[in-house]
């Protein structure tokens, strides 16, 4: 109810409205008690907070100087995955996520929005209605399903028939707060432009509090609606909290930029940042001792001044530091409630740092960004807090993709769906001694994004195609920065790597980037 609601508390509206849920909430008593009767209450809640844009090594348990002690304390507690993967941009890891498969599968192989929008099944522009999401899972399963944050996965088209079934009420959720794009044109000011969605009803912008932040409010409509189910419905939640930070623009509290700018303007070598990253993530044992970190600087980074790199810097730190305190607040209201020993907390990045000059620092220790196909494009470190499961930090340095997140919450919660492309992972939670190798459990993965391909075998060989440079082969047991190209040397590999792809391809509905750019609809 957030913000909308809270402007109609004076006034005729405000009668109005309390009268309108009064009669919901009447109507509703009988079905809500049946659906109560029928819920196994010890079924675990599950929480996944999805930042947008942050870089592999933002937190500071992994060696940054940005503070996240909310974070940090629950890494404490929680099993993290190292070597957990994404799809590389926004859309595609989300549509992933909710569905289980790889994101062409689902209609999702470009950023969904109208001008994106093909016939080809692989390139819908939106997610698939062909397709069962995890939050429609759930809510049949008896879960409160609750979302606060970015869509991006369709249904931006105003006024255009049958658009509202592509929004997220009609895909499982029980309640909305957000946007359905993929950006905010600022995380202060909503503007019409943004289209802030409460439910299925575009929110007005000029009712917003003068102190509106993005991350605040997307984490009070969870808290609400969390405040709401325990006091009213009383039934397991889901609660998706895919937030608009640290994606650009890049603002935050003037207060915390400050604090920032006055940490990194003492490096006259940015670079030193990522060294210093890296040192964390070895003494946390996250990356071997003996890793090279990828020092390896965009053209456009180079042309930015020091000055700019620093405000840059201090700005996306002072997002994550928020963001970092908005989890606390989460988890503090979880343990008020006594519900924090029974929710599963899932965190992880939707793919690496955007912004040009950043990148090459927060993404450390890897090369790439944002839309790229190497390592800090496509890996984020995952988090998985399950307390009645586990009481320490259990490293796991297998590798896993964001479509086996959702097979692995139906296993959690009642029975995995096998016809899902993703993997449960469940049972490597259950072990008491998690691998401490990379390695990743079937013959390949794949990801294609515009005109670069990419795949992972059993074995850790990495390949990368660019269509104007060619291949790229890495292995990462023994090279995970990437440094050392070894097409040359194994040109087989190679081969069989692009055999494979090929089958991929028609197995998922990947096409090459020029078809999808001509089929593009007319909006």
């Amino acid at each position: 109810m957030y913000l909308f609601y809270r402007s109609l508390t004076t006034g005729p509206s405000y009668f109005l409205v309390m009268g309108v849920f009064l009669l919901v909430f009447i109507a509703s008593c009988k079905d809500s008690a049946q659906e109560l009767n029928n819920t196994k209450l010890n079924k675990p809640n599950i929480i996944i907070i999805v930042t947008d844009d942050a870089g592999y090594s933002d937190y500071s348990f992994m060696g940054s100087k940005i503070s996240t002690p909310n974070i940090d304390k629950l890494s404490e507690s929680s099993f993290v995955f190292p070597n957990f993967y994404n799809n590389g941009r926004c859309s595609p890891t989300r549509a992933s996520l909710l569905t289980g498969h790889y994101p062409q599968k689902v209609g999702v192989g470009e950023l969904s929005r109208p001008s994106t929008e093909t016939t080809l099944p692989g390139y819908l522009g939106f997610l698939s209605l062909a397709y069962t999401t995890l939050a429609e899972i759930l809510q049949n399963r008896g879960y409160h399903t609750i979302m606060s944050g970015k869509w991006h996965l369709g249904g931006q088209k105003t006024g255009r028939i049958n658009e509202e079934s592509k929004w997220p009420l009609q895909r499982g959720f029980d309640s909305f707060y957000g946007i359905l794009g993929g950006t905010v044109r600022s995380h202060f000011q909503p503007s019409l432009g943004d289209r802030y969605m409460y439910n299925n009803e575009m929110v007005p912008v000029d009712i917003y509090d003068s102190d509106y932040y993005s991350t605040d409010a997307l984490t009070d409509h969870i808290l609400e609606s969390l405040d709401e189910n325990f006091s009213e419905e009383r039934k397991p939640f889901f609660a998706y909290m895919p937030l608009f930070a640290p994606h650009l623009p890049l603002e935050a509290p003037e207060i915390l930029v400050d604090k920032y700018r006055k940490i990194y303007s003492i490096y006259d070598d940015l670079l030193d940042l990522k060294r210093s990253r890296l040192e964390g993530l070895k003494s946390e044992g996250l990356v071997d001792s003996d890793v090279l970190p990828n020092l390896e600087l965009y053209s456009s980074s180079k042309r930015l001044s020091h000055e700019s790199k620093v405000t840059a810097m201090a700005t996306h730190a002072a997002m994550i530091e928020n963001v970092d305190n908005n989890i606390g607040r989460l988890i503090s209201q979880l343990k008020r409630s006594g519900q924090y020993q029974n929710t599963i907390i899932i965190l992880f990045s939707d793919n690496g740092v955007s912004a040009n000059g950043i990148s090459d620092i927060f993404n450390s220790p890897f090369y790439g960004r944002k839309g790229m196909l190497w390592e800090g494009g496509i890996k984020a470190p995952l988090i998985v807090s399950w307390p009645e499961l586990n009481d320490r930090k259990r490293i796991v340095k297998q590798a896993w993709h964001v479509m086996d997140v959702m097979p692995t919450i139906l296993d959690i919660t009642g029975r995995e769906d096998k016809s899902l492309t993703g993997r449960s992972f469940k049972s490597v939670l259950e072990e008491k001694k998690p691998s401490s190798e990379y390695y990743i459990d079937r013959d390949f993965i794949f990801w294609s994004d515009r005109k670069l391909s990419a795949g992972i075998n059993k074995d850790g060989m990495k390949w990368i195609r660019v269509d104007s440079l060619g291949n790229f082969l890495y292995d990462l047991r023994v090279d995970p920065t990437e440094l050392n190209n070894l097409k040359e040397e194994q040109p087989a590999i190679v081969q069989e790597f692009r055999r494979r792809f090929n089958i991929h391809r028609k197995e998922n509905n990947v096409e090459s980037f020029n078809v999808v750019q001509n089929s593009r609809l007319v909006n």
